[in-house]
C-alpha cells in the first residue's frame, strides 16, 4: 500500500464526514483585509475539503491491491463505499466438485446469498474444481438432501453478468449432460475465458463448451486434455457416453476471438485447436501465444500461421524443456545441437515470413528444470537467430527476450545485435530484455553489460530492460 495515498484520504475525508454536528465545531479562516477595505471572505474547513469525488476514486484505485486498506476506507464514508466495493468484490472464487459447492465454502456462500449487492460488483469469476473428491464423499452426511448442488446453482445465477471466467480443473467429462447444458447457458456475457487443467472427451466436445461463449475475444487454454476420439475416451474411462455434449449445428465458436494463448498441451491437441481456427471464415486473431509441451514441438506453428493469416500482429513463443529432464540427465543426446539442427523446427519457423503485419515478437527462454542439465544460452540464442532471420515484417517495432541474467553471453548477443541492425529491422524501436530474478541493486551493472554486448542497438536508443 502507498502510505501517502491513505494519509491523503485521512487528511481530506469526503464531504459527508462534515455534515451534522461536526461542521459546527469547525474553525474558520479569514483572508487578510484587502487594500480596498472590503470585509474578508471566510472559509471553513468544510469548504476547503470539498475535493472532487473523482480524485478520491483515483486514490482508492491506487489501493486496489491492499484489501485491508480498502476495507478501512469502505467503513470511513458512504461516498467511498462504491469505489471500494468495486475492488473488493471484483473477483470471486467458487470451489466446487461436479457442480456442488465444496463444504469449505458452504457457510460463506449461504451468507453471500443474503447480500445480493456484492455480486453486482463482480466482473471476474473463478470456478475452482477441488480434487479431494473421495474424502469429501466420505464426510458427506447422506441423510441430508442438499449436498451442495442447489447452493451451487443458486450462487452461480448471481454471476451471469461476469465478463471474465477462469475455469480450473473442470473435469467436463464427469459432468452429467444436464449439468453441462446448464453451465453452458450461465455466462452469456463472458469475453475473457481461461481453461486450465480440464478434461474433455474429444476436440468436438471442447468446441461445444466454447460455443457457450460466443462473445469471447481472449482465450487461454493450458494443460487441457482430450482423446483423439470420444469412443476412445469412454472405452478407457468407463464413464457414461450419454453425457457427451454434441457441438450444436452452425455454432462454430471464435467469431470475435482476438487473442489466443495455448500452453503445455499435447501436440495433437495443439493441432486440433489449429484445425478449429482454420474453419473460421474470417479470423480476427491478432495475438498468438504458443508454449509447446516439450519446447521443440513447433510442428503445429505453421498450421496456426496459415489459419490466422495476415491479421497476426503479436507473437509470443516460449521454449521450455522441463519435460525432457530424464533424457538430459542420462546424457542420451547433445540437446542443443540436435534441436538447432532439426530441420523440422526450421521449417516450422519459416512460416513467419508470411506474417507481414507482425508488430511485436516475444521469445521466452526460461527452460524451467532443463537448466539443471543443459546450458540454456546454447539453445536459446541460436533459436533466436533462426526466428529473427525468418521474420520479414516491415512493421515490427518491438522484440522482447525473456531470459535470465546467466544467459547474457557476449558472442551470442553480438550476433543478435548485428542482425537487429540490418535494414530489415529499420522500424524497430524497442529491444526489451526481461530478466528473471534480477535484483534492483544489480540493475545498473546489467544495463552496462547489455550496452556493451549490443552497442548498435544501444546507439539507436532502442535498448530496454525490465526485471
Amino acid at each position: 500500500m502507498d502510505p501517502s495515498a491513505l494519509n491523503f484520504l485521512l487528511k481530506y475525508p469526503s464531504r459527508e464526514l462534515y455534515d451534522g454536528q461536526l461542521a459546527k465545531r469547525e474553525p474558520n479562516y479569514s483572508e487578510p483585509v484587502n487594500s480596498s477595505g472590503s470585509p474578508p471572505r471566510v472559509y471553513s474547513v468544510r469548504q476547503q475539503a470539498r475535493l472532487p469525488q473523482e480524485l478520491f476514486d483515483h486514490i482508492i484505485d491506487s489501493l486496489s491491491e491492499d484489501r485491508q486498506a480498502l476495507k478501512a476506507c469502505s467503513l470511513a464514508s458512504r461516498l467511498w463505499l462504491h469505489r471500494c466495493r468495486h475492488h473488493l468484490h471484483r473477483s470471486v472464487t467458487l470451489y466446487h466438485q461436479n457442480c456442488r459447492i465444496h463444504p469449505s465454502q458452504t457457510k460463506n456462500i449461504s451468507l453471500f446469498l443474503t447480500l445480493p449487492v456484492v455480486s453486482e460488483y463482480t466482473r471476474e469469476l473463478h470456478l475452482e474444481g477441488k480434487t479431494d473428491y473421495q474424502q469429501w464423499q466420505h464426510n458427506v452426511d447422506h441423510q441430508e438432501e442438499d449436498d451442495g448442488t442447489d447452493l451451487f446453482w443458486k450462487v452461480l445465477a448471481r454471476f451471469s453478468h461476469v465478463q471474465t471466467l477462469r475455469v480450473n480443473r473442470l473435469f467436463w467429462v464427469s459432468h452429467p449432460l444436464d449439468s453441462k447444458d446448464r453451465l453452458c447457458t450461465s455466462f452469456p456475457s463472458v469475453t475473457d475465458l481461461d481453461v486450465y487443467m480440464s478434461d474433455f472427451a474429444d476436440s468436438s466436445e471442447f468446441l461445444s463448451f466454447l460455443s457457450a461463449f460466443p462473445r469471447v475475444s481472449r482465450l487461454k487454454v493450458e494443460r487441457v486434455f482430450w482423446c483423439r476420439s470420444a469412443t476412445e475416451w469412454y472405452n478407457s474411462s468407463g464413464l457414461d457416453p450419454s453425457s457427451y455434449r454434441i457441438l450444436p449445428p452452425d455454432a462454430t465458436p471464435g467469431a470475435y476471438l482476438r487473442r489466443l494463448q495455448v500452453q503445455h498441451c499435447d501436440v495433437h491437441i495443439m493441432v486440433d485447436i489449429a484445425k478449429w481456427l482454420a474453419t473460421l471464415s474470417s479470423p480476427t486473431i491478432n495475438s498468438l501465444y504458443l508454449s509447446p509441451p516439450d519446447g521443440d514441438d513447433f510442428g503445429a506453428l505453421p498450421l496456426y500461421l496459415r489459419a490466422i493469416g495476415p491479421s497476426l500482429e503479436h507473437l509470443f513463443l516460449t521454449l521450455e524443456f522441463d519435460t525432457r529432464c530424464e533424457t538430459l540427465r542420462q546424457g542420451k543426446l547433445s540437446f542443443s545441437q540436435s534441436f538447432i539442427s532439426d530441420s523440422h523446427f526450421i521449417l516450422a519457423i519459416a512460416g513467419l515470413e508470411s506474417c507481414s503485419r507482425l508488430q511485436s515478437l516475444t521469445l521466452s527462454g526460461n527452460f524451467a528444470l532443463g537448466r539443471k542439465f543443459v546450458k540454456a544460452a546454447n539453445i536459446f540464442w541460436p533459436c533466436v537467430l533462426i526466428v529473427l532471420t525468418h521474420t520479414a515484417s516491415r512493421r515490427l517495432h518491438t522484440v522482447r527476450f525473456e531470459c535470465q541474467i546467466e544467459d547474457l553471453e557476449a558472442s551470442a548477443l553480438s550476433e543478435v545485435d548485428a542482425l537487429l541492425s540490418d535494414r530489415a529491422f529499420a522500424s524497430l524501436s524497442d529491444v526489451i530484455f526481461v530478466l528473471v530474478d534480477l535484483k534492483d541493486k544489480d540493475s545498473e551493472e546489467t544495463m552496462g553489460i547489455l550496452q556493451t554486448y549490443l552497442p548498435l542497438t544501444a546507439s539507436r536508443g532502442a535498448l530496454r530492460f525490465h526485471f
